[in-house]
């Protein structure tokens, strides 16, 4: 029984002397030596760059606090435009001197009211939050809103007049 630890201990130094030797093609460089050297670096880099990375979060929550501005901007004067819009209509419409030409331009500003408020309805939800992953760092929920970010810029674009464009 005194035996065993001993012949166990000679075991493992043997396998450590022959750790470093390989298939006879001499030393090799150990995977945790490489993990090591490479979780230094990201770490070295990251503290390099703490700054820049710092300063892009807190441009991003300022831009969403300009974004959460505009957005109820552009809901509460869409809103307006389509509640004047209400009113006015029915009684252009029994007006002789109201062609249809200015009939079409207060059915295309409706169309452009109703539009904004559509996207605005979107973007307060996403503004928000991108706000909440930005303040947290929760990458996961800034990644789940590119998609849609992307999809509300080209929507928004679509519905710029030709003449303003």
């Amino acid at each position: 029984m005194g035996k065993k630890p001993v012949v166990a201990r000679a075991a493992r130094e043997m396998m450590a002397s022959k750790a470093g030797q390989g298939t006879g093609s001499g030393s090799y460089v150990k995977f945790s030596d490489k993990l090591t050297e490479s979780w230094e670096d990201v770490n070295r880099i990251i503290q390099e760059n703490k700054a820049t990375l710092d300063a892009i979060q807190e441009t991003a929550l300022e831009l969403t606090k300009i974004a959460g501005a505009l957005e109820a901007i552009a809901t509460k004067y869409a809103k307006m435009v389509n509640s004047i819009l209400d009113t006015v209509t029915p009684v252009l419409k029994n007006i002789p001197l109201v062609n249809e030409k200015i009939m079409g331009i207060v059915t295309d500003v409706e169309e452009f009211a109703e539009n904004i408020l559509n996207i605005c309805t979107k973007a307060d939800r996403v503004i928000q939050d991108v706000d909440a992953g930005l303040t947290t760092a929760d990458v996961g929920k800034l990644k789940g809103h590119v998609g849609e970010l992307g999809n509300m810029t080209k929507a928004m674009r679509s519905i710029i007049p030709a003449s303003a464009k």
